[in-house]
């Protein structure tokens, strides 16, 4: 995550056509994609490191603020 203190463990972040910044984190077996290559829908990240299988997901605006996630996707699905 931005603030870089690795309590999310391995995460991949997605930057969406309008800017925005979208975190998965508590991941294991990644993927590694080349910067700016574009992952097709349905393409597994990932998958749920802990106990009890979770991710946390973090979207951040263009100017790096936090963002509500939810009216996020309902806007744009």
């Amino acid at each position: 995550y931005p603030e870089n203190d690795n309590r999310a463990g391995d995460y991949v972040m997605f930057r969406t056509k309008d800017g925005y910044e979208l975190y998965f984190g508590h991941l294991k077996n990644t993927i590694n994609p080349d910067q700016d290559q574009p992952i097709a829908a349905g393409t597994i990240i990932g998958y749920g490191r802990a106990d009890k299988a979770h991710t946390h997901v973090q979207l951040r605006t263009p100017d790096g603020q936090l963002a509500d996630f939810e009216k996020y996707y309902a806007e744009h699905k």
